[in-house]
């Protein structure tokens, strides 16, 4: 199983797709006071009910990608990009992670301007992952 791993898996392609540098400008959680920065993050979704036969060691997180920039049109672009890069792949192998599917809840959305001027987005995703 993978749970452990998908989302450094999802951090470095992000980085070959040239959206940042996994550590730096890519993170895993958030961190406040970072400038701009691509955040994966976890959060509770609902219980996964459809599990198909033979693949009892299926997962289903939800995740969420959050896009901070200074600048709201490159905030509003780059969730857009990631938005369409990941939105609906199924059957996906990413390091040691093995996607059955992966889709976008919806559309990139706005979640604040934060108190430092950063714009900050939103995509909400679920997976089924073994």
């Amino acid at each position: 199983m993978t749970l452990s791993t998908y989302l450094e898996d999802l951090a470095t392609y992000l980085q070959t797709q040239g959206y940042g540098t996994f550590g730096t400008s890519i993170l895993i959680g958030y961190v406040e006071g970072a400038s701009n920065t691509i955040y994966l993050t976890t959060y509770g979704g609902s219980e996964y009910q459809a599990i198909k036969s033979g693949e009892e060691d299926v997962i289903n997180p939800d995740f969420q990608i959050l896009i901070r920039n200074s600048t709201q049109k490159t905030a509003i672009t780059t969730s857009s990009a990631v938005y369409k890069l990941l939105r609906k792949k199924v059957e996906w192998t990413l390091g040691s992670t093995h996607f059955m599917s992966l889709y976008a809840k919806g559309p990139p959305i706005f979640i604040r301007k934060t108190d430092s001027g950063y714009y900050e987005y939103s995509v909400n995703y679920t997976a089924l992952i073994y």
